[in-house]
């Protein structure tokens, strides 16, 4: 195993962890979403092929359990509010009532009851996302969340629901840290827009594409 590979893998999972901790800044520029997805899918792979198995779990890259359902709380959180608007102004009650969630709403669920929700809310939002690209919803921010809670569901030994990154072709490892830098080269290309607009934001997002040494 390389050093070099291990902190580059590990810095395209922090620089994802700040997107996600700062979802609420970039969230309405959809090409942002579709780069970090990107990179995002990639990750395991690179996991898998720095270990040579689909246990992930021997090389310690990982954000804390309950970081990634917080997460996937203040995501759902955004884009349920998003479908609510859309609700209201098609005057569909019953569709407002089903989009009225907090964040408390999912963060304080046990696992039984977290998953199906979050997957039923992503079922719903799925079956508008057509209709509500004029609000700033697309299949990009809701494959984010899929991302996640695979994520969140691996890291506590459960079966995956969605396992979007499975559909990537199996590469080596070279190759699949190539793939990742053109999509995260990409992605800093699009982050220059906050440069004026928040600066203390793009720093945060520079930082985090930084590899650290031990």
């Amino acid at each position: 195993m390389e050093d070099s590979h291990v902190r580059e893998i590990e810095m395209y999972e922090q620089a994802n962890a700040y997107l996600d901790d700062h979802i609420a800044v970039w969230i309405t520029v959809p090409i942002i979403s579709n780069y970090k997805n990107k990179v995002h899918q990639l990750i395991p792979l690179m996991k898998q092929a720095m270990d040579g198995t689909e246990d992930t779990s021997k090389i310690h890259l990982g954000q804390a359990i309950l970081h990634i359902k917080k997460q996937i709380a203040d995501k759902m959180d955004i884009l349920d509010d998003t479908l609510e608007a859309y609700a209201e102004d098609i005057n569909d009650n019953e569709l407002r009532k089903q989009a009225a969630n907090h964040y408390s709403d999912y963060f304080s669920l046990a696992y039984d009851e977290f998953v199906p929700k979050v997957t039923s809310m992503i079922a719903l939002l799925e079956a508008h996302v057509g209709d509500m690209y004029d609000y700033g919803l697309v299949q990009d921010q809701i494959d984010d969340v899929k991302l996640n809670l695979d994520e969140y569901q691996e890291s506590l030994g459960k079966e995956i629901t969605y396992n979007i990154a499975a559909k990537i072709t199996k590469q080596n490892i070279n190759e699949l840290l190539e793939e990742a830098r053109t999509f995260a080269e990409k992605l800093d290309r699009v982050m220059k827009r906050f440069k004026r607009s928040d600066f203390t934001f793009y720093n945060g997002y520079v930082a985090s594409r930084t590899l650290v040494a031990y």
